[in-house]
């Protein structure tokens, strides 16, 4: 089997998975809102950090605002964007896994991907993902990892450069594989690489910084948006989320990731993948000289998990450092353990497939919502909120009014192409710590929106109850006393209508 046709096979299949589950948005009042709303205002001419709250490096955004402005505010636009992406990644994925097995294992391997990682049912999987950034992130990381093998096996100092690149797009579109300058910098020492060539990481960041410039993004706003991640990781919602979901490892967690060694669904076993990997590495660690270029996998695979180590949850994070770890694993078994490695590998790699398609179609149980910008496709406890919601803005609303989302649903702005307030469209509970209640109501004050709609949602993984009961109890206290509650929309979940007293 050649690569053209390996290509061609995991293209159909991808097809008939973006087919299946294209639009899917199993969480509209989360944070894809955020990832349809800033490129849209960056199209309408407003400036990353500058005018639009960002806490997030720039260049995923950047790209989405361009093609934007070229194709228009639609959602097919994006779950093409993703579509693209994620093909990109699986055949980096696909050229990866040849150089450490064979094209069929490595065929077989790339297919499992696809309904465990691009398709799979939660706000990670890579068509409408949380951040269309991880997307692009993980893609440049991964062929950044291919070109730096290539280098290793031909010793061409056109795919280090290659490799550099590539890193340096993954750094500015997501801090999340950052660590994988450790591995190029460790292949470069070992083949004598002119520094020269590693030099070519800052061509993106460099590129970033000027059209920000160029933008009349001013140099304190740049210095800002370095300042607000550093602190948001020191807020108190941010650490109880991130050992909430496992992230932070815990005693707790690691016993649970052991015992789920024991569980059936392969979505539980994957929770102790990071530990494996570790293993594996610590392991391996005295033959590097023998087989470098496995060493360098496992090396990567660990450090590109380093977030998620705690607990690889799917749901979670966990499809964007599944992939290497996978390859990495299923390298293991092929080269290190087993006499029938390929057979053994090809039906993990077919059980997974099966049994996650199996899952993925199962869980695809969600109404279709049609509008101007495009078909969403929603869990049924979201489609009476959503489809009321989206009729009384477009109805009771003009073109110019301003509407504020509150805590965080600026996908209604996007579908409605309503303005919202570009300081407050995202005020989950870390972001309204770090902004501060203080800030909060002197933007209302300032820039007061037409109307605010306040959602019910519960916060149970910032440790939190509905915005109106527990964070943001002081901001709608504000907004109770100068704005008049028009409506209530929805049953189980509800948005609070508060239109402002026209004077």
């Amino acid at each position: 089997m050649n690569n053209k046709v390996a290509i061609i096979i995991i293209f159909i299949l991808c097809v008939i998975g973006f087919l299946l589950f294209g639009n899917n948005i199993y969480s509209p009042y989360s944070d894809i809102g955020r990832e349809l709303y800033i490129p849209w205002q960056i199209a309408q001419g407003k400036v990353l950090y500058k005018d639009i709250f960002c806490i997030y490096p720039p260049m995923g955004y950047l790209i989405n605002g361009f093609i934007v402005k070229i194709f228009g505010a639609k959602l097919f636009v994006f779950t093409i964007i993703g579509f693209v992406i994620s093909l990109l990644s699986l055949i980096a994925c696909y050229l990866i896994s040849g150089k450490y097995t064979d094209k069929k294992t490595a065929l077989i391997l790339t297919c499992a991907l696809i309904p465990v990682c691009v398709y799979f049912p939660s706000i990670s999987n890579w068509i409408t993902p949380y951040s269309y950034s991880i997307i692009y992130a993980l893609c440049a990381f991964l062929w950044s990892f291919y070109f730096l093998i290539k280098y290793l096996n031909t010793s061409k100092d056109k795919y280090i450069v290659l490799s550099s690149l590539f890193y340096g797009l993954s750094v500015v579109c997501k801090y999340e594989f950052s660590a994988f300058i450790i591995v190029i910098l460790l292949c470069a020492i070992k083949n004598k690489t002119s520094l020269k060539h590693i030099l070519y990481i800052f061509i993106f960041p460099v590129l970033c910084i000027l059209i920000l410039l160029i933008q009349k993004c001013t140099i304190a706003d740049l210095i800002n948006c370095v300042k607000l991640p550093l602190r948001l990781a020191y807020t108190d919602s941010v650490r109880f989320f991130y050992i909430y979901s496992g992230i932070i490892p815990t005693i707790g967690s690691i016993k649970n990731a052991c015992l789920s060694l024991f569980h059936p669904h392969f979505t539980s076993l994957f929770q102790s993948l990071g530990y494996f990997i570790l293993l594996i590495f610590i392991f391996n660690i005295k033959e590097y000289k023998r087989d470098f270029s496995f060493f360098i996998l496992c090396l990567t695979s660990f450090l590109s998990v380093l977030k998620v180590i705690g607990n690889i949850s799917l749901e979670i994070y966990g499809t964007y450092f599944l992939p290497l770890m996978l390859i990495c694993l299923m390298t293991f078994i092929y080269k290190k353990l087993l006499k029938e490695k390929s057979l053994i590998v090809i039906i993990i790699c077919l059980a997974l497939f099966i049994s996650y398609t199996s899952y993925d179609i199962n869980q695809n149980k969600l109404t279709s919502i049609n509008t101007d910008n495009g078909t969403i496709k929603i869990p049924e406890i979201f489609y009476e909120v959503t489809n009321k919601t989206l009729n009384y803005i477009n109805t009771s609303t003009k073109k110019d009014d301003t509407i504020l989302v509150i805590p965080e649903s600026a996908i209604l702005n996007f579908l409605t192409q309503r303005q919202s307030n570009n300081k407050l469209y995202y005020l989950i509970p870390p972001n309204n710590e770090l902004l501060t209640d203080k800030f909060i109501i002197n933007e209302l004050k300032t820039n007061p929106p037409d109307v605010i709609l306040i959602s019910n949602l519960r916060y149970n993984w910032y440790n939190q109850g509905s915005f109106s009961k527990t964070w943001g109890h002081n901001i709608c206290k504000y907004i109770d006393e100068t704005y008049k509650l028009e409506k209530i929309i929805g049953s189980s979940v509800q948005f609070y209508v508060y239109r402002r007293a026209i004077i």
